[in-house]
């Protein structure tokens, strides 16, 4: 058994990556939307088997120690044992590490395993654990309770803007003709059944991007939405911080999520500054590695494996290689 997975099963897609112990990647999978509880755990699971496969291939059986899972919507211990119950069943390897992708996403981020992320994709949360193994998050309750600073978040906020601007209730902006042209919408009045019938959430969230091009020419209203989104994304940073008792430490917060693949330099400014009024210390950079990749981290550390530098440089070297 020379061999560790990693696996980052998100609300959009599923993401693998098969190493040896020396940290090398030798295998990546691939496949679709691994939340349970939008698709239902058979459909869920079929596509971590897919991923998994896919990773696996060419890996005799029985090669993989420890197989590490960081899947969305794991949030209760009801959810763990269920999950963790039909993980151990499939029988991936003898060794099964299961956590919410919060985590997955602050080891890959961070390189380790302590610090604090921000997530920002079609959902949206903080999580952080400290040097004494604490943890806490702060978000993160799904698109119609919270998320603010979300994917979601933005682009129906960008949606309502545009609509108050057509109705001649807010401010006139570039959202009504960008969301117009980009969903082909022959009137206003089309847009309601694009929004209530013929897009799923994850659809929604992607046209965030509409809201940052605004930004980037001018538009006001679009810089008062993404102004918004950062300062709830900093609170939520700051609450996790608070609880944790970093605010007074050197720390680097990495920013993982679609929304900072955006012309999102304004957003990013707007978090930093507002993080820095609380934590001076604090740092806002990229991730060192990717979600799945801090699976990888975290299913190495769970087979007894110190992760040393070298590890940590086979890792990135290798990665890119399956980019």
């Amino acid at each position: 058994m020379d061999y560790v997975l990693g696996l980052d099963g998100g609300g959009s897609k599923t993401v693998c990556f098969l190493a040896d112990k020396k940290g090398m990647i030798v295998g990546r999978g691939e496949a679709g939307s691994a939340l349970y509880y939008g698709n239902g755990t058979k459909k869920a699971l079929g596509e971590i088997k897919k991923a998994f496969n896919q990773a696996a291939a060419g890996c005799p059986q029985g090669c993989i120690q420890t197989a590490c899972f960081g899947l969305a919507g794991i949030d209760s211990k009801t959810d763990y044992k269920r999950i963790y119950r039909i993980l151990k069943a499939e029988e991936f390897a003898p060794g099964i590490v299961l956590e919410n992708d919060a985590v997955i996403a602050l080891v890959g981020g961070n390189a380790r395993e302590q610090g604090v992320v921000l997530i920002a994709g079609t959902g949206a949360i903080a999580y952080g654990i400290n040097k004494q193994g604490q943890r806490r998050r702060s978000s993160g309750w799904g698109h119609l309770i919270g998320d603010e600073g979300s994917g979601y978040n933005i682009a129906v906020s960008g949606v309502a803007a545009a609509l108050r601007a057509y109705d001649g209730r807010g401010q006139d902006t570039l959202l009504v003709k960008l969301f117009k042209d980009v969903l082909a919408l022959e009137t206003m009045e089309d847009i309601m059944e694009r929004i209530y019938f013929s897009l799923s959430k994850e659809e929604i969230a992607s046209l965030a991007y509409l809201v940052f091009e605004a930004v980037e020419k001018g538009d006001q209203a679009a810089r008062e939405i993404i102004h918004k989104a950062g300062s709830e994304l900093a609170l939520s940073i700051k609450a996790v911080l608070t609880a944790l008792e970093l605010t007074q430490e050197e720390i680097e917060i990495p920013l993982v999520g679609g929304v900072f693949k955006n012309q999102s330099a304004f957003l990013i400014e707007t978090i930093s500054q507002s993080v820095k009024t609380l934590a001076p210390k604090a740092k806002i950079v990229k991730p060192r590695f990717d979600p799945a990749i801090g699976a990888v981290i975290l299913a190495l550390s769970k087979s007894g494996i110190d992760i040393s530098q070298e590890i940590l440089n086979n890792l990135e070297r290798t990665q890119a290689e399956y980019v």
